[in-house]
């Protein structure tokens, strides 16, 4: 868990303490169109997968992102 929050740290600027329930794309405002390519794209990165797109469409929120990566094998 901690290299996933670490992205959500980075990309969307949180505070290391944040409560992962409440990151949702409509609660970060930084969470627009071009965050949500610069976070899809870090986490292919970092876990070394290639989403696709019915995945990237449907992550909305921490806690989804995290059902979404262990459908890819990643383990958090």
């Amino acid at each position: 868990m901690e290299k996933y929050n670490r992205v959500f740290v980075e990309i969307f600027g949180l505070k290391q303490n944040f409560l992962p329930e409440n990151v949702t794309r409509n609660g970060i405002k930084d969470w627009d169109s071009i965050g949500h390519i610069s976070l899809i794209t870090k986490l292919e990165d970092e876990y070394d997968i290639l989403f696709d797109t019915d995945d990237i469409l449907k992550f909305n929120s921490y806690l989804t992102g995290i059902d979404i990566l262990k459908k890819y094998g990643v383990k958090l």
